[in-house]
């Protein structure tokens, strides 16, 4: 099993317990506060000591942000297809 599926299994059982996408999303809006903060520490503006890095907290924001998808009825083959479709689409910013 790779991350996305149990990604994906873990936000069944969420699911199945009763968190919503709601709450799903005030979750990642948590973890982008805790990317904010990883980068205002390392820019200077607080003198804070942290436990985790900014590649930890933005792995936590893409799982609340998968979570969200699979909660609102989001398959892995979905994920796929519409994954690539959006970095085609971003890959056009670049050429």
């Amino acid at each position: 099993m790779n991350w996305v599926e149990k990604t994906k299994l873990l936000t069944d059982i969420s699911v199945n317990n009763g968190e919503t996408s709601e709450d799903m999303f005030l979750s990642a809006t948590e973890e982008l506060g805790e990317i904010s903060t990883c980068l205002s520490v390392r820019k200077k503006r607080k003198n804070k000591v942290l436990s985790e890095t900014v590649s930890d907290e933005a792995v936590d924001l893409a799982i609340c942000a998968l979570s969200i998808f699979f909660a609102e009825g989001g398959t892995i083959e979905q994920l796929e297809e519409i994954g690539m479709k959006k970095l085609n689409k971003w890959e056009g910013y670049f050429s």
